[in-house]
């Protein structure tokens, strides 16, 4: 972020991804958890920072990505059948998903500091 605030337009903006690891935690994800947390603080302290840049963060769940690979996949299935019960919308997050909230969060000038 430090090399793009130069290349950025003074009312640019930065959208920030992380996942949802530090929020909803998971046993043996520790590290990810605290580095989802990480970016979340990072972000919206660095929202202040680079004023009128904006910076916010898009906290993206569980969401349906080669990620999740290294998983075999009735045993990737089970888990996402089981995770996808437990979620308000009833389903595993797909890549779409999370690219349509980035436009807003990159567009909407009054937007800055958040965690989407």
């Amino acid at each position: 972020m430090r090399h793009a605030y130069g290349r950025l337009a003074a009312d640019g903006s930065i959208v920030l991804l992380a996942g949802a690891g530090g929020y909803k935690p998971f046993a043996g994800m520790s590290v990810t958890a605290a580095a989802d947390v990480g970016i979340g603080a990072m972000g919206r302290s660095l929202a202040l920072e680079p004023a009128p840049v904006r910076v916010n963060v898009l906290v993206a769940g569980l969401v349906d990505t080669p990620l999740w690979d290294f998983l075999p996949e009735p045993d990737r299935a089970a888990f996402f059948a089981t995770a996808a019960a437990t979620t308000p919308v009833g389903r595993i997050g797909q890549p779409d998903d999370i690219a349509a909230s980035v436009p807003h969060l990159l567009e909407n000038a009054f937007v800055n500091g958040a965690l989407l």
